[in-house]
C-alpha cells in the first residue's frame, strides 16, 4: 500500500509540474522532474493502467521491434498483410519463421504445376494411325500398317502395289505365306519388292509385312493381308437397235461390255445364214479396256424372193470370266430390187 501511495504522489507531482510549466513556472525544479522520471521509468503501473495486447493498434510498433513494410515477419511467426480494400490491417498467416526471416506457412502447398496429362506431347499420327509411345526391351515401340490388297479380276498378270508403312520410318519387309499361296502368287522384284502379282486365271496368297527394328526401334508385330484374283464377271449386250441388212450391203454390229474391272480379252462373234464377217462365219474383236466393240456384218444373197435371215452371236474368249455370253440376234436380209432391163 505504501508503494502505491508513493506512486500516486509522484504522478500528481508530475501533472502539477506540467501545469505549472505551462503557466511559466516549475515547482519543485529538477527534483520534481527526476522524481517523475523515476516513477515512470520504473515500469511499475497499476493493473488498470497497463495496456492489453488487444488495445494495441493494428500495425503499431508494439508488434515488433521494426514494424517493417506490409508483409514482413513478426516475432510470433505472423506476417503483415493488406486487406482486400487496401487498408493496413494485418493478415495473419500461421507458420514458422525461417533463418532469414521468411515465413514458412504450415498450410498445404497448392501446386501450380500442370498435371502430367497436360505436359505430354500431343499424339502423333503416322501411317494413318496414332504412333505408339511405349518402349520394348529398352527400345522404342513401332507399328507396321499394311492396307488391304483386295480381290481383283483383271487378267492376265494382275499387279497390285504394296503400300506398307512403319511408324518408325524404317523400310517394311514383305514376304509371302507359302502355305496360303496357290497358282503362282509372287512378290516383285525379288529384292525389296514393291508389288504382288498373279499370273494365273485365279488364285491368291497372304502377304506378310514386318519390320525387324534396329538399335533404336524394337521389332514390330507382323501383319498380313490377303491378295485374291477371281473370275471376272462380264456382261455383253447389243449396243445398237436391230436393223435390216440390205443385200448387197453391210451393217455395223456393236456389242457393249460391262465389267467391274476393265476387260482385256477377245470378243468372238459368229454369223450364220445369209451373212458373214468378211467372208468368214467367225471374227474376233479385241476388247482392250473398252466398253464397246464393233464388227462389220456382210450380207449374202438371200436367194429366191429376195429375203433371207441372218443370226449373230457374241461371247468373251477367256477362262477367267463368268456370264460371258449374249443372246443371239436375228437380222432380216433383204435384196434390193433388180434394175429394170435396158
Amino acid at each position: 500500500m505504501r508503494t502505491r501511495a508513493v506512486r500516486r504522489a509522484a504522478l500528481v507531482t508530475a501533472v502539477l509540474g506540467v501545469l505549472v510549466t505551462g503557466c511559466g513556472g516549475s515547482p519543485g525544479g529538477s527534483d520534481s522532474a527526476e522524481a517523475t522520471d523515476g516513477a515512470t521509468s520504473s515500469g511499475l503501473l497499476e493493473p488498470w493502467e497497463k495496456e492489453s495486447p488487444e488495445s494495441t493498434p493494428t500495425g503499431s510498433a508494439g508488434d515488433t521491434d521494426d514494424p517493417g513494410p506490409s508483409g514482413s515477419a513478426k516475432r510470433d511467426g505472423t506476417t503483415r498483410g493488406t486487406s482486400p480494400t487496401g487498408s493496413s490491417d494485418l493478415t495473419k498467416q500461421k507458420g514458422t519463421v525461417g533463418p532469414t526471416g521468411d515465413v514458412r506457412s504450415s498450410r498445404p502447398a497448392t501446386s501450380s504445376t500442370p498435371d502430367d496429362e497436360d505436359d505430354r506431347d500431343p499424339p502423333v499420327k503416322k501411317c494413318g494411325i496414332t504412333a505408339p509411345t511405349g518402349t520394348q526391351d529398352g527400345r522404342r515401340a513401332q507399328t507396321v500398317v499394311l492396307p488391304p490388297l483386295g480381290t481383283h479380276h483383271t487378267f492376265p498378270h494382275i499387279t497390285v502395289p504394296l503400300r506398307g508403312c512403319a511408324t518408325s520410318g524404317l523400310p517394311v519387309v514383305y514376304t509371302v505365306d507359302r502355305a496360303s499361296n496357290w497358282n503362282n502368287c509372287n512378290l516383285e522384284p525379288a529384292e525389296n519388292p514393291t508389288h504382288v502379282e498373279l499370273s494365273g486365271t485365279s488364285g491368291g496368297c497372304t502377304v506378310i509385312a514386318s519390320q525387324p527394328g534396329d538399335s533404336t526401334w524394337a521389332p514390330a508385330e507382323a501383319v498380313g493381308q490377303q491378295f485374291r484374283v477371281g473370275y471376272q464377271p462380264v456382261t455383253l449386250s447389243w449396243a445398237d437397235p436391230r436393223a435390216d441388212l440390205p443385200y448387197p450391203g453391210t451393217l455395223a454390229v456393236r456389242v457393249g461390255i460391262k465389267s467391274p474391272d476393265p476387260l482385256e480379252a477377245d470378243i468372238r462373234m459368229r454369223a450364220t445364214g445369209s451373212c458373214d464377217f468378211g467372208g468368214s462365219g467367225t471374227t474376233y474383236v479385241r476388247a482392250a479396256r473398252q466398253t464397246r466393240v464393233t464388227a462389220t456384218l456382210n450380207a449374202r444373197d438371200p436367194g429366191p424372193g429376195g429375203k433371207g435371215g441372218c443370226e449373230v452371236s457374241a461371247s468373251v474368249v477367256s477362262d477367267h470370266t463368268v456370264s460371258n455370253t449374249i443372246d443371239k440376234r436375228t437380222y432380216n436380209v433383204i435384196a434390193s430390187p433388180a434394175p429394170p432391163p435396158q
